[in-house]
């Protein structure tokens, strides 16, 4: 801002709801103070010299004249009315008054001016990632990375973050060596890890960005209100982020939420069927290979239904039969969709298959798998209410050969599809994410926004007193991605199972994994042990205490019988050992705390290594997820009549199935939403 700033430099408050006047061409006059908006707005003749054409516009030049403004009285102090090469500012800016120049000076030199600086100057130091940009701005600096890229000279990692803010973000960043270099700071390189991560997951197709979002915001948080990171300061956050639309506000429904909890009970009093179901059918993940078979074979045998069905012109109600064996039992009705451009979910239909829309099923079939799975569905009790891929040859189509759809809006078999058939299905077809939510989907997209969860843990349930800690989205990425599972999402577990169950009579008792930590037990014994020794006189008359293990990054499960001085160790990583008190810290304390609370007993603690569930090599990160299950196990099924009832107690070593493991994570986040995100606005 060389040119003749019409403001007076006898003030410094900011400029964003204030204008000084403009004086007629000739020299400039200098004002001691500025105008209220109101008057500007009712001078045409300022409107138009400024190109202010309505309100928007005006809000966009005052803010532009404000960074100007800041600018130029920072150039000024720092050039001239600080340095001591006693450059006088009126030879190069000679419109300046001497008196207003003067009454500056003294403004930036008085002790409250300093006292600002100062505090200023301490907030910025707090600033974990700052730009250093320099005066050009991230505009100024474009064509030189532009040249660093093209020529290869940025680092190779960097290569790989195919969004352009999300790299200016990482390039502006970018500190000096001892030799002039620039590099990524250290405090850069988890951003930049996290950066690439998440590329890789949205380039894969394991991620999709979702409404106000992009690879920035999904791998370090959202935008502040009124900032946009990786920009020019005057470009908004719909200008920075191409393709924004307004992010509308929805309330979580509760009758959804009540939804999950029947769906719940159901999966709890199935549970042993469904697992004998599972053992049976084998791995969850493959269609089983009769079905490709008869498919392809007895297409012949059946002209004439797939001529009828080549031959539907519009959304018609049919019958599916099971698509194994004989295929002679009806297990659902629906609708079927004509061939059309061959697609479902923008994915190419298999060989001989069409797309159906299930209505109802019959109940003895509900847990049979589909014949084409996906991520969100795998069995036919799943498969209500949406769109799926169905054998040809299983498909029967019902008496009434057409659907209620009216003629006019027909779906007409063309490759392109007209947008009034757009509407008829969008208006008949059961809104999935309604009607059948999915909570992992609906947790993870209310954590983006609401980041942390507080939670409170009621007095007497892991300990005297109540106990609050939080959730953070991070924690629940974790869990989702399957990588070590954080002390929040266990802990939470617990409050969830004890709620679900408390109607009911129990005989377990949790232990607080914040208290027992690994590293807890290495560097404060003492409270470990004070803390075991009130647990239990706590929980004095329960038969089970469950304790969640965390030592370094791995999860133990220690199902502690205080009646009969037993303790059961769940490991998914055992290894053969004599004496289990040398591998895990918490049982020596332990030990001392079980002499402590019974004063005059001999009884000595037997320790029992389980044969458990067994992780994979690849999989010691699962260990978490294993807990999960032992103790959903133990709490729902276990506990009672245990051990007599089931004889060997643990005698399965296999590793869990991944479907499994996915509906332990289901579970808890359907509780989670039920009792601490009711409420929650998105």
């Amino acid at each position: 801002m060389h040119n003749q700033p019409a403001i007076s430099l006898a003030t410094t408050k900011s400029r964003e709801h204030h204008c000084a006047a403009i004086p007629p061409p000739g020299p400039y006059l200098f004002l001691d103070f500025p105008c209220p908006l109101p008057h500007i707005s009712k001078s045409p003749s300022l409107q138009k010299r400024w190109n202010i054409h309505d309100e928007n516009r005006k809000s966009y030049v005052l803010m532009t004249c404000n960074h100007k403004w800041r600018s130029y009285k920072k150039r000024l102090k720092k050039n001239f009315l600080v340095n001591e090469n006693e450059r006088n500012p009126l030879e190069t800016y000679s419109y300046l008054e001497k008196t207003a120049l003067q009454k500056f000076k003294e403004r930036i030199s008085s002790k409250e001016f300093q006292d600002i600086s100062e505090k200023a100057r301490i907030t910025s130091m707090c600033n974990t990632n700052p730009a250093r940009v320099g005066p050009h701005g991230y505009r100024g600096n474009k064509p030189k990375w532009e040249q660093e890229k093209e020529s290869g000279q940025l680092p190779s990692q960097l290569y790989e973050i195919k969004s352009e803010r999300s790299l200016d973000y990482v390039l502006g960043r970018r500190s000096k060596n001892e030799s002039g270099s620039k590099i990524i700071p250290p405090n850069m390189e988890p951003i930049v890890k996290k950066l690439i991560d998440v590329q890789k997951e949205i380039s894969n197709g394991d991620l999709l960005p979702g409404p106000g979002e992009d690879l920035l915001t999904m791998a370090i948080g959202p935008e502040h209100p009124g900032r946009t990171r990786a920009v020019g300061h005057d470009i908004g956050l719909r200008k920075g982020m191409q393709g924004l639309d307004k992010k509308k506000r929805k309330v979580v429904d509760k009758e959804l939420v009540s939804k999950m909890q029947v769906q719940l009970d159901e999966t709890v009093t199935q549970l042993a069927e469904l697992r004998t179901l599972f053992a049976m059918q084998g791995s969850r993940n493959q269609v089983p290979n009769n079905v490709c078979f008869d498919v392809q074979n007895n297409r012949s045998s059946s002209t004439s239904t797939l001529d009828g069905l080549d031959t539907i012109k519009a959304i018609t109600h049919c019958d599916l039969m099971l698509p194994y064996g004989d295929m002679n039992q009806k297990c659902a009705r629906g609708m079927v969709f004509p061939y059309n451009d061959g697609l479902i979910h923008s994915v190419p239909l298999r060989e001989n298959h069409l797309k159906v829309m299930i209505d109802n099923i019959d109940e003895r079939y509900k847990g049979i798998p589909i014949p084409v799975m996906t991520n969100e569905v795998d069995i036919l009790e799943d498969a209500v209410g949406t769109v799926i891929q169905w054998p040809r040859i299983a498909i029967v189509l019902s008496k009434e050969q057409q659907s209620k759809v009216p003629s006019q809006q027909q779906i007409h078999t063309t490759s392109a599809r007209p947008s009034t058939a757009k509407a008829v299905i969008e208006k008949n077809m059961p809104n999935q994410k309604i009607n059948k939510p999915r909570p992992i989907e609906s947790l993870r997209d209310l954590l983006k926004t609401n980041l942390v969860v507080h939670v409170v843990a009621d007095a007497g349930h892991l300990e005297a007193g109540a106990f609050d800690f939080s959730v953070t989205y991070e924690d629940y990425y974790r869990l989702l991605k399957k990588q070590t599972t954080n002390l929040s999402i266990i802990t939470t577990w617990q409050i969830l199972l004890h709620l679900m169950l408390q109607k009911r009579i129990g005989k377990c008792a949790f232990l607080n994994p914040y208290k027992i930590l690994g590293k807890a037990c290495q560097e404060t014994p003492i409270d470990v042990v004070n803390y075991l020794v009130d647990v239990m006189q706590l929980h004095h008359g329960k038969e089970f205490l469950i304790a969640p293990y965390l030592q370094n990054t791995h999860w133990v499960l220690l199902v502690i019988c205080p009646s009969n001085h037993i303790v059961y160790i769940l490991d998914s990583l055992m290894k053969p050992m004599k004496n289990p008190v040398d591998n895990y810290y918490l049982l020596q304390l332990l030990k001392k705390a079980s002499e402590m609370y019974e004063k005059n007993t001999s009884i000595p603690i037997v320790w029992k290594l389980t044969e458990c569930n067994q992780a994979g090599v690849l999989e010691r990160e699962l260990s978490g997820h294993y807990v999960m299950n032992w103790i959903f196990d133990f709490v729902l099924n276990r506990q009672h009549g245990f051990p007599s009832r089931f004889g060997t107690l643990w005698n399965d070593k296999t590793a869990f199935e991944e479907k499994l493991l996915a509906t332990t994570v289901a579970t808890w986040a359907r509780e989670f939403l039920k009792n601490f995100m009711n409420d929650v606005v998105v």
